[in-house]
């Protein structure tokens, strides 16, 4: 397996819940010797209440990953200091689509509030690789990994995520961004498809890519 540099990168790898995110950023993060970045969404002590349909844990929930983010943010920006490549499975950016999608609106103002007392200025990646995912896929990752509190996540909350996602990435103007069609690729377990992705994500310098694997893999 053939290791890939590309010293002093920061690439952001982003897609709806189920899109395989930590996955890919780990993928990556291994073929271009570069330092992992990634969130830790259940050390979220609000989480599975949040799922579980208790409405007072959306706001604290979107909170916590609010600064748990801003904190991974700070440190993707010290290491800039240094010529290593940085793999983030989030864009911080993404937090406020979350929120828009979970808090009702006034929990929504009380987000803003804290968001702007925090002053966020996010990193600018190098590259956002975006995950375009199906509900249908999204459930059925879900269902395969097998976390329990993430039983209750409904095709209704996801087709809304998705939707939200779409629209942020379309709008993203920061970084280069190129979008993966993950239905006919398998970047776990086919080294030639991970191959593929790194080629593509080689020319995708500026704008806006499409990447569809369909009809290229095998």
């Amino acid at each position: 397996m053939k290791k890939r540099s590309d010293s002093g990168r920061y690439i952001a790898v982003e897609g709806c819940i189920g899109a395989g995110k930590s996955t890919v950023a780990h993928l990556l993060a291994d073929r271009m010797n570069g330092e992992l970045i990634v969130e830790a969404p259940h050390g979220n002590p609000f989480l599975e209440r949040f799922y579980n349909g208790v409405t007072r844990a959306a706001l604290p929930s979107q909170l916590y990953f609010l600064l748990h983010r801003t904190q991974l943010a700070e440190r993707i920006k010290k290491d800039d200091l240094f010529p290593t490549t940085r793999i983030s499975d989030f864009l911080l950016e993404r937090d406020r689509v979350y929120a828009e999608c979970t808090l009702a609106s006034d929990e929504l103002q009380v987000y803003d509030m804290v968001r702007e007392a925090v002053a966020i200025d996010p990193p600018v990646p190098d590259l956002v690789l975006f995950l375009q995912t199906s509900v249908r896929t999204l459930l059925k990752r879900i269902a395969n990994r097998g976390i329990p509190m993430e039983r209750r996540i409904t095709a209704e909350y996801l087709e809304l995520l998705n939707e939200a996602m779409a629209r942020f990435i379309l709008d993203y103007d920061e970084a280069p961004v190129l979008i993966v069609n993950t239905e006919a690729i398998d970047l776990v377990n086919n080294d030639a498809h991970i191959e593929l992705l790194l080629n593509e994500m080689e020319q995708a310098r500026s704008g806006r890519t499409y990447f569809d694997p369909s009809g290229l893999v095998v």
